[in-house]
């Protein structure tokens, strides 16, 4: 089956992307372009999910020309498993530039509000969606700040305030996302790599979005299983 779209494209990703012989690239649908999504299911695993604002061809970042496939796999292992995590999809993808063969690279959905509207149908102006707790990446941060408050000088321990947190934030999905972060050591995470969102209705939570498991698994000697992840967060933000 061929597929055509015409789309922008730049390259995507941070330093650690950016400065890969290989480079990430991300791929837009625009009107200008003549299109305002590409719509083709480009995952097996969500069938349903067949709509897309921005796509990515990554090129495993951290883990390049390592395994090469670290996060796409671990994403798709916590997809499988059913874990109730917001994790972007895996699909890899040999790559031709201008007829050039240009390697195998890992077809991802991207982690910002094009993922929100993708798999759960939410318009662009009913999110908030933040990065790392105070960058803006869409709407505002009023709710969340209000939310956190709460957490923060409330007890806890108390059923009704824990009941009242868990109204305001996805607890279940927290727990599975903490779970996933730290057995597999992921400590470019919690300062760095951190997305969260919500839609702007009263009954909504906050969801966290998990990507780049690139440094997990021993990557390097500090990520291996003998590292304490969850205790050394704890220490960070206690």
């Amino acid at each position: 089956l061929l597929i055509e779209f015409e789309s922008g494209a730049k390259v995507h990703g941070g330093r650690s992307s950016r400065t890969k012989p290989q480079r990430s690239l991300r791929f837009s649908a625009k009107p200008i372009y003549g299109i305002d999504k590409f719509k083709y299911p480009f995952f097996s695993d969500k069938p349903t999910v067949n709509s897309f604002e921005t796509i990515v061809l990554r090129n495993s970042s951290g883990d390049w020309n390592n395994t090469h496939f670290r996060d796409g796999f671990l994403s798709q292992y916590l997809i499988d498993e059913g874990l109730d995590i917001d994790v972007m999809s895996y699909q890899p993808t040999n790559v031709y530039l201008n007829g050039k063969y240009w390697g195998v690279m890992n077809l991802r959905e991207k982690s910002d509000e094009s993922f929100v509207t993708a798999n759960y149908g939410v318009e662009l102006d009913k999110l908030d969606v933040l990065e790392e707790d105070t960058f803006i990446i869409l709407g505002d941060r009023i709710k969340f700040s209000e939310d956190v408050s709460l957490v923060r000088n409330s007890d806890l321990s108390d059923d009704a305030v824990f009941e009242e947190v868990s109204k305001r934030f996805d607890l279940n999905s927290f727990v599975d996302y903490m779970i996933a972060e730290t057995y597999l050591n992921n400590t470019d995470w919690g300062h760095n790599n951190l997305k969260l969102w919500r839609e702007k209705t009263p009954l909504s939570k906050w969801r966290y979005l998990l990507f780049d498991l690139d440094v997990t698994m021993r990557r390097f000697s500090w990520t291996g299983a003998e590292t304490e992840v969850f205790i050394q967060k704890m220490n960070e933000y206690t």
